[in-house]
């Protein structure tokens, strides 16, 4: 298969990788996962109509740990002092939702100037599932 996922996925380079102690991928010398890493990566649930969404997906929790991240305050603890403070409310809580309510936003922007209707849709290669009327509403 591409890029060598399927033969991963039918054991090929994972075969017998629980018994090599350092086992490496052959195109970017990484370490192949051991048995128990590959079920902890996958739940085996590969059918379905719907993507699962959370599959992989980094925690909050988790997210929150990296050195790097860099967590906005609780919204009780946000002192507005000018218009740019509000950019320090997280996004879904009750403040941020408040601030955006009945204003024009990007996420409001395609509907609004007809990119999902289906003619623009067509031309511009929108993809199928976002596009219609319905969208617009």
């Amino acid at each position: 298969g591409r890029g060598g996922g399927g033969n991963a996925a039918r054991g090929g380079k994972w075969r017998n990788a629980e018994k090599r102690a350092v086992k490496t991928t052959e195109k970017k010398n990484l370490p192949v996962p051991s048995k128990n890493d590959r079920e902890m990566l996958w739940d085996g649930k590969n059918v379905g109509s719907l993507p699962n969404m959370m599959w992989r997906a980094v925690s909050m929790e988790d997210l929150r740990l990296h050195p790097h991240f860099v967590g906005l305050p609780e919204p009780e603890d946000v002192r507005i002092e000018s218009a740019m403070d509000y950019r320090k409310f997280r996004q879904g809580s009750k403040e941020w939702g408040l601030l955006h309510d009945g204003r024009l936003t990007t996420s409001r922007m395609g509907p609004m100037l007809g990119i999902y209707e289906p003619t623009a849709q067509s031309k511009l290669g929108v993809p199928r599932s976002l596009s219609g009327h319905h969208k617009a509403i």
